[in-house]
């Protein structure tokens, strides 16, 4: 998690009529802006709760559990003030720095978390591709 995120800026809040060509750092560095009350105390969410669906709070010294949201409800980032917003989403799925998903932010929500990760694909497609390569290495060699 710290590897992957802590670096990176506060994230745009989205607001009507904000679209992401708007956001100065990346176009998917956005989020809800908190509403729950559970956001606002002295002390924010504890991080590493793992307590509902809802408020799962990040850790900073652990690996990130599945990013698998729902309902526009991104787990809680460590420092448990906000959300994760959807470029944080994606660097913990392993999408390279420059990638930007497009539409609204529900809908890029909804992207980052039906995706395959990228390094999972890559190592997928290659234990694919060698298996065929040694399959048709086989046929000419019979």
């Amino acid at each position: 998690m710290r590897d992957a995120i802590e670096a990176l800026p506060q994230p745009t809040y989205f607001s009507r009529g904000i679209k992401p060509e708007d956001i100065s750092f990346h176009p998917n560095h956005w989020c809800m802006m908190p509403k729950s009350p559970k956001f606002f105390r002295k002390e924010g969410l504890k991080e590493g709760l793992r307590k509902g669906r809802s408020f799962k709070t990040l850790t900073w010294d652990t690996p990130s559990m599945t990013v698998a949201y729902g309902h526009r409800e991104v787990h809680v980032h460590p420092n448990g003030r906000r959300r994760l917003s959807v470029y944080e989403a994606m660097k913990l799925q392993g999408f390279p720095n420059e990638y930007v998903l497009f539409g609204t932010l529900s809908s890029q929500i909804t992207q980052v978390s039906e995706a395959v990760p990228p390094p999972m694909a890559k190592a997928i497609a290659l234990s694919i591709y060698s298996q065929l390569y040694a399959a048709q290495a086989g046929k000419k060699a019979a």
